[in-house]
Order: C-alpha cells, then sequence, then structure tokens
C-alpha cells in the first residue's frame, strides 16, 4: 500500500501563518517571492529598481483576563493588523526609494504585540499621567520609541474589543491599533495631519503616511546581515 501521509504534509509553519489561504502559495507572492519547502516567504532584492524591503518579525501575547479575548479574536485582529501595516508602511521614501514591508508572525520573534486588558506603563508615578495611559486604545513605552528589535506593542482589549469599552465611549479597531503603535515602534512620531495613520487620536479611516515617515522608519531598522 503507498504511504498515503506523504501526500498530506502540513506546513510546519501553518499555525504561524494563519491570516494566509490554505490554497495560497508564497503568500500569493509569485512575482517577487520565492517559497522553500512550504516555510516563509524569502524576499528576491532586485537593486535595479531601488527596492528596500523589510521583513518585520512579531509575537502576538494574550494577557487579557478581566476583558478576555479568545484566541480566534487575537487572531483576526492580528491579521488586520498584518493587513493594514504592510499597506501604510509600503510605498516611496523621500529618497524615491521602494519600500516593501511583510509583517511576519514568529513565536520566537523579541518584538511582542501585547494584547492587555488596559495598558500600563510602570515609569508613570504622576496619577493624570497614568489615567492617560489607561484610558489608551494602545501604547508603547517610551523606551520602546524606535526599539524595532525588542519593543512592545500594548493593545487594550477594553478599548478594542469590550462592550463594556464602547459603553464607555471607546471606538477603537485593534487592526488600526496595532499599526498605528507600530509606527511608533518604526520611530515615528505623532503627526496632526488629516488622514494620517500617525495623528494623534487618528481613525481608522486615516491610513497613510508621508514619504519622510517612511525614511524615518528606516533609520531604526538595521540591515540584514
Amino acid at each position: 500500500m503507498p504511504d498515503i501521509g506523504r501526500f498530506f504534509n502540513v506546513d510546519p509553519l501553518a499555525e504561524d501563518y494563519y491570516h494566509n489561504s490554505t490554497y495560497a502559495f508564497s503568500e500569493n507572492r509569485v512575482i517577487d517571492s520565492v517559497e522553500l519547502e512550504g516555510l516563509e516567504a524569502v524576499k528576491v532584492i532586485d537593486l535595479k529598481n531601488n527596492n528596500v524591503n523589510v521583513t518585520v518579525k512579531v509575537k502576538p501575547i494574550n494577557n487579557t483576563n478581566a476583558y478576555p479575548i479568545s484566541q480566534t479574536e487575537m487572531n483576526t485582529a492580528m491579521g488586520n493588523i498584518i493587513s493594514q501595516s504592510e499597506k501604510s508602511y509600503s510605498g516611496k521614501d523621500g529618497n524615491g526609494m521602494n519600500v516593501n514591508v511583510s509583517i511576519v508572525i514568529d513565536q520566537e520573534a523579541t518584538l511582542t504585540i501585547e494584547f492587555v486588558d488596559v495598558p500600563s506603563d510602570p515609569s508613570i508615578t504622576d496619577t493624570s499621567d497614568a489615567i492617560q495611559v489607561a484610558q489608551a486604545e494602545g501604547t508603547i513605552l517610551e523606551a520602546d520609541f524606535g526599539n524595532t528589535q525588542t519593543g512592545n506593542v500594548q493593545i487594550s482589549s477594553l478599548a478594542n474589543f469590550s462592550k463594556v469599552g464602547k459603553d464607555l465611549g471607546y471606538s477603537g479597531a485593534p487592526g488600526h491599533t496595532g499599526s498605528h503603535e507600530l509606527g511608533h515602534i518604526f520611530g515615528i512620531e505623532h503627526k496632526n495631519k488629516d488622514g494620517n495613520l500617525m495623528k494623534d487620536g487618528s481613525k481608522t479611516n486615516e491610513r497613510e503616511i508621508t514619504k519622510e515617515q517612511r525614511t524615518e522608519m528606516l533609520k531604526n531598522i538595521p540591515e540584514e546581515q
């Protein structure tokens, strides 16, 4: 009898790429990527076209308790964060380079996206500042600004998922919140311009970043060795 199992091998990274269809090959990027043994895509760099290809590995963590989210809700949120971040941060930079950003889930990554009940900053002692952080839909610690290697994004389950939060007036969407906070991890300051993803208090339909913001982002991402 033939070994039927050999025709039904499971992709060893399938659980890390739940946002992809099981029918997708090379993350649907067959023009500029290759897939090795069913693993993640490896970018083909074309220097003639002035491309800068950025791969960002992130580890999602579910630390919700009082306002718990399910694994399915976290998976959906991560899919939205990845989709929006790749669209927003890819494009031309201030030097005319084509920036192509890929967000990859990696359980060994040291850059983390943490879902928590309420964001916190242990360095804050002033009560008014602590309240302001607690009211945030998402945040990063000041020390993590521009830290693309071991930084941490906090996303509030109260503000982004909970009916209690909606009743309190929160209107957060985790995809938008996560994308905005990743911008701070990339070292991008707030930019109070309508339509900009990094606008302080930006809305879900504000998703653009400028060429200059991409240039700033690239300064904080080291070259692959």
